[in-house]
């Protein structure tokens, strides 16, 4: 130690350049990062690394190995990615880990695809409440896929254990990061490979063709047809059907019954095409030169309301009868009674 009396010494000055240079090194190392870790020992327990930078070596336990399924590839002078947690906990240790840096990776790579719009490979694994439980096949992260996700039919997916264990093509809906939650959607996938099919389809109609449809479904806006030879649905609206007026679609239409169709319009962007029934048939209103004011003509009562009656003088031709030309009463008079 006499050599240290004097600091002007040239092996002090070394002494003290390599000092520095280590503490410049630790001081580079930030809490909360991955470093590679080499593998300097290895016990029946845990395992001894070396970071560049450190100014010990920190210990890893073995169980870590065990969880990533990589301890049979850790060997002596092999790396390893590490969390570096603490530089110095309170027993004065370094504190790494090997399954948290696994996990942060995993994070940063899903969060990139989440990011990009970009859909993840997973496998269904478990069933939980309110839906399941999907393992990310590159990382292994855990993700949870709402029961109403799983497909893009309107009735639940009673039996899915055919699913289980089969890699599919997720949509990630939402990323919860302070938590770090991975909520996904095989619906999502389904809908836009049906979309881009059905935009296909689309292109062979046009506004004006006359096709043939099936009609599967009535709702309070209109009836929902299945075009013949072909994968396609179109809605005839409520004011498309007849000429007459009508209150509900199962007025004039049967459920599975076909009838002839006229494309009245498409659109591209939400690959829906719309029909019209009545448009093949030709417009009462057309011929109205027929009736002259004044004269007589018979009709047949269609509706009944408080302030007057809805006549049809012939298909598809309404007329009003007001309540006050019901009779020369002076009080108002109300059909209904």
């Amino acid at each position: 130690m006499e050599i240290f009396k004097s600091l002007d010494t040239q092996a002090a000055k070394d002494f003290e350049k390599l000092l520095n240079s280590k503490l410049s090194e630790t001081k580079k190392l930030e809490e909360g990062k991955i470093y590679d870790a080499k593998v300097i020992k290895i016990s029946n327990k845990f395992l001894t690394l070396s970071i560049p930078g450190l100014k010990q070596d920190p210990i890893l336990d073995r169980s870590e190995l065990k969880s990533l399924n990589i301890e049979d590839k850790i060997k002596l002078n092999s790396t390893i990615p590490v969390l570096l947690e603490k530089l110095e906990d309170k027993n004065l240790d370094c504190v790494v880990s090997a399954t948290k840096a696994a996990k942060y990776a995993s994070w940063k790579q899903i969060e990139k695809k989440y990011d990009n719009d970009e859909p993840i490979i997973v496998k269904l694994i478990s069933k939980c409440k309110g839906g399941l439980i999907a393992s990310h096949i590159d990382t292994g992260m855990l993700c949870f896929m709402p029961g109403s996700q799983l497909s893009s039919s309107r009735a639940p997916v009673k039996d899915v254990t055919d699913l289980f264990n089969e890699p599919m093509k997720v949509s990630i809906i939402k990323l919860d990061r302070v938590r770090g939650n991975v909520c996904i959607s095989r619906r999502q996938i389904i809908s836009a490979n049906e979309n881009a099919d059905k935009a296909k389809l689309i292109e062979a109609f046009s506004i004006g063709q006359v096709v043939t449809g099936i009609c599967k479904s009535f709702t309070t806006f209109g009836a929902f047809f299945s075009i013949e030879d072909s994968a396609i649905d179109t809605m005839v609206h409520l004011q498309e059907i007849t000429y007459s007026r009508i209150s509900s679609c199962d007025e004039v239409l049967e459920i599975n019954k076909k009838y002839s169709l006229k494309i009245i319009g498409i659109d591209k962007i939400k690959s829906q095409i719309s029909s019209s029934i009545k448009a093949l048939s030709p417009d009462p209103f057309d011929n109205m030169g027929e009736f002259e004011v004044g004269k007589d003509y018979p009709a047949v009562v269609k509706k009944v309301f408080e302030y007057g009656l809805f006549v049809e003088l012939k298909s598809g031709l309404s007329a009003l009868c007001h309540q006050t030309e019901l009779g020369f009463s002076r009080k108002n008079i109300n059909p209904k009674t």
